[in-house]
């Protein structure tokens, strides 16, 4: 599926496990409360939001026992190392959601966002004003996450997302290859 918000890279569905998606849909993560004290969680609770309505799970290298490895070849990068990159899976059980917000990293880096199911009714991505949909398994998109963006899930089924960060050379490597 492709949008006129997201920079389409293919769709790597092969490339995922069955085992990282069963893991996130059956097990708890951390809980978005991490965020406490962040400019985003104020805004939040400025807002009227509490932390019991504000709510997924998410997984990383260290609560997640499966290794995740960027999945493009980038030229100048014959193994790119965990120090690379970093990544996430958001967990959304229905009716957990997180409110729009911007990603505060505090280094430059470009984020991808792969679901790692097919699109169902109620699936939320909030991205540049547009209700992202249609997309399938394994779809890989680029998108700027200090653009606005919300999550949620108000379907019946779990919904995984995998998000992930790049940095430092591979970053610089990737810009040239493919966004210059």
């Amino acid at each position: 599926m492709k949008n006129n918000k997201m920079r389409y890279f293919g769709n790597f569905k092969d490339w995922i496990k069955d085992e990282w998606v069963e893991f996130s849909i059956s097990q708890t993560g951390i809980h978005p409360s991490i965020y406490e004290g962040t400019k985003t969680w104020k805004i939040w609770m400025d807002d009227g939001w509490t932390k019991e309505l504000i709510n997924n799970n998410v997984f990383n290298r260290e609560n997640f026992p499966y290794n995740i490895e960027f999945p493009m070849i980038v030229d100048g990068y014959e193994k790119i190392t965990p120090g690379d990159y970093d990544w996430n899976i958001c967990r959304y059980r229905p009716g957990e959601f997180v409110p729009f917000h911007i990603d505060e990293l505090d280094y430059p880096y470009i984020k991808f966002w792969m679901p790692l199911q097919d699109y169902e009714d109620g699936h939320i991505f909030l991205y540049k004003g547009e209700l992202i949909k249609d997309y399938k398994k394994g779809d890989f998109f680029l998108f700027d996450g200090y653009e606005p963006h919300a999550a949620g899930n108000l379907g019946n089924r779990p919904r995984s997302v995998l998000i992930i960060d790049i940095f430092g050379g591979l970053m610089e490597s990737f810009k040239k290859q493919y966004l210059e």
